[in-house]
């Protein structure tokens, strides 16, 4: 059998020193993807978000319009049968 040499405490601490350092290293290394994953995470949210409020914007506004033609459009029904109905009162009044 071949025998092995000795480990010294510097030699372990040593060893220790080295794996920490891998660790650390490995750590940053993830940060850095995890800020990167979450920065396009967040773009890609933003653009979403941003063309669904332009969509609902935009329905919005189809509405708005729609309602105003049609409010419009009753307003004028509206006066017209008043005065229509005046018109036939007084007539019914004065040539009583």
């Amino acid at each position: 059998m071949t025998e092995t040499p000795e480990l010294t405490t510097r030699d372990v601490l040593h060893q220790v020193d080295r794996r920490l350092s891998l660790i650390e290293e490995d750590l940053r290394a993830l940060h850095v993807k995890v800020d990167d994953n979450y920065q396009r995470l967040d773009a890609k949210f933003d653009t979403k978000i941003d063309s669904a409020y332009n969509r609902l914007d935009a329905k919005i506004d189809r509405t708005r319009v729609e309602l105003e033609a049609r409010i419009g459009a009753n307003f004028h029904w509206t006066v017209g049968l008043l005065l229509a109905s005046w018109v036939t009162l007084m007539g019914a009044v004065l040539l009583k």
